[in-house]
Formats: structure tokens, sequence, C-alpha cells
């Protein structure tokens, strides 16, 4: 499995979204942009890899992906992020419930929306 995270901002969009593939590890990305690989040696989602993600500049802007930053900026507090499991990818149950973990840490609120299908 793969995930995609969708965040709330409270404006008419576009949404911000980013995905967590397993290439073989963890990769942040928009759409085919790699934005960032928290750890490349180890294939499992690990508390701290939310960070990687909101550490990441772009161009001259150094909070380009810092979410905590932006959610501020908008005035919104705990607010809501959809968790998307895809069925394709090498991401596990343990990588999902430790991402909805750190989303928690981080003052976010995990909904887990599971495109799996049960046979």
């Amino acid at each position: 499995m793969y995930f995609t995270l969708i965040f709330e901002d409270g404006k008419e969009g576009p949404a911000r979204a980013y995905d967590l593939v397993y290439h073989p590890c963890p990769v942040w990305m928009k759409g085919e942009e790699i934005i960032n690989v928290p750890d490349g040696s180890n294939p499992h989602y690990q508390i701290g890899h939310l960070d990687a993600l909101f550490s990441t500049g772009k161009g001259n802007d150094e909070d380009y992906y810092n979410e905590p930053a932006k959610i501020l900026d908008f005035g919104l507090t705990h607010t809501t992020v959809l968790v998307c499991v895809h069925p394709g990818g090498h991401g596990e149950a343990k990588d999902l419930e430790l991402l909805c973990e750190d989303l928690s840490n981080h003052e976010f609120v995990p909904k887990v929306v599971d495109f799996l299908q049960e046979e």
C-alpha cells in the first residue's frame, strides 16, 4: 500500500496533497516530484518522517512544505488530514499506524480513507 495525505486549509483549492510511496523506502512526493527521502536505509515509516516533509523548502521558500505553519497562517487548528490508503506499493499496516500517530503528534486529526478492497 501507499498513502496520499490531503491537508485542509479552509480555502477554495486546490488541495495540498502529498504521496508517501515506498521505493522501497518511504519517499515524499507531490505529483511526479520527489520532495524528500527521510531515510534511504529503512523500508518502514518512522516517527519523525513527517518532519522531513515539513522541513523541506523549495526555491527561496524555506517553509514551502511546512503544513503546520501554513495551517497556523490560515487561522486553523487541529485540522483534519485525509489519509488515503491505496492498494499498490510496499507500505504496511504498521506504517499507516505510525503515520497517523505522527500526524496526531503535530496536532492534526487523521481521517483514514481505505481504498483497499476486502475480498
